[in-house]
């Protein structure tokens, strides 16, 4: 029987078109899902996600699970990131401290780092 797993955390994914198909392409897991649309190829990786940690968790392989994507895939996720948050900044400038801690997202790394 399969154990329900609930996913709370976030995973970082890129789309793009290569020829005729669209990508998409879940940097953490390395997995990627062609579609002949946008939504077709997110679906596709949804589900290819899911089963991926399904699969993980049911058999206790979960340091199997993440395998980073090349670092280009890395350095084209930062430089889209980039720029969709400098146009943010620059139609919507934040006003105040609070908007800039709303905005802020925090990953506790170990104190020697």
């Amino acid at each position: 029987m399969r154990r329900k797993v609930y996913m709370d955390f976030e995973l970082h994914c890129i789309q793009y078109k290569d020829n005729n198909w669209y990508i998409a392409h879940c940097l953490e897991l390395d997995l990627a899902a062609q579609g002949r649309s946008p939504q077709g190829a997110r679906n596709t990786l949804a589900d290819m996600i899911r089963d991926q940690v399904q699969f993980a968790v049911e058999n206790d392989m979960m340091d199997s699970l993440f395998r980073p994507a090349p670092e280009k895939y890395w350095r084209q996720y930062h430089k889209i990131t980039a720029q969709k948050t400098k146009e943010s900044i620059l139609s919507h400038p934040p006003t105040s401290r609070r908007e800039v801690l709303r905005h802020m997202e925090i990953s506790r790394a170990p104190a020697n780092v």
